[in-house]
């Protein structure tokens, strides 16, 4: 049986890419960064979205269809997106850059 690369090397596994909610399962505590590539939050209420991205809580329960995910304060998480959403009526800080 072939072993893959994560698995043989897991001091590597310092970040991981999610595009769609089956992804989070992968997110482990040893990941310094998640990064969200073009993920649709729309699923997620406002609420839900604050506390995702909230540095003053421990760990965050975040659900993932059939089962939840928890997010540590130490995992930066960074959104790539194609187009830049439309918000309003949301007192949060948004920074935005264009590659």
């Amino acid at each position: 049986m072939r072993k893959s690369p994560v698995s043989l090397f897991p001091c590597q596994m310092i970040c991981i890419v999610v595009s769609v909610p089956d992804d989070l399962h992968r997110v482990q505590q040893g990941h310094e960064t998640v990064i969200f590539d073009d993920f649709n939050f729309s699923r997620y209420s406002k609420n839900e979205l604050k506390r995702m991205f909230d540095w003053d809580i421990a760990a965050v329960s975040v659900d993932a269809r059939n089962y939840s995910v928890t997010l540590y304060r130490h995992q930066a998480r960074i959104v790539l997106c194609n187009e830049v959403p439309e918000v309003r009526r949301h007192n949060m800080t948004i920074v935005v850059s264009r590659i």
